[in-house]
């Protein structure tokens, strides 16, 4: 097991996670979330799942390039 190193006095705010499990934003490789962003911006499901960032078009065809104004239309 590692040892984990004193957290720095420098900081504003010191979290005790003791007992938690933290982890960096999760990335979905395989997302179907191209038109879902023009109805909901901020996709604030994935977000509270910890996914951050998203792989779109991975099927050989994505929405983007396309503009909010009109684009889905188009």
């Amino acid at each position: 097991m590692s040892r984990v190193p004193e957290p720095s006095t420098d900081a504003e705010t010191v979290l005790d996670v003791d007992g938690d499990v933290v982890s960096p934003g999760f990335i979905d490789t395989h997302s179907n979330s191209d038109l879902q962003l023009f109805a909901d911006p901020t996709l604030a499901p994935k977000v509270r799942q910890g996914i951050k960032t998203e792989i779109l078009g991975q099927d050989g065809l994505s929405m983007a390039p396309m503009y909010r104004e009109g684009g889905a239309e188009e």
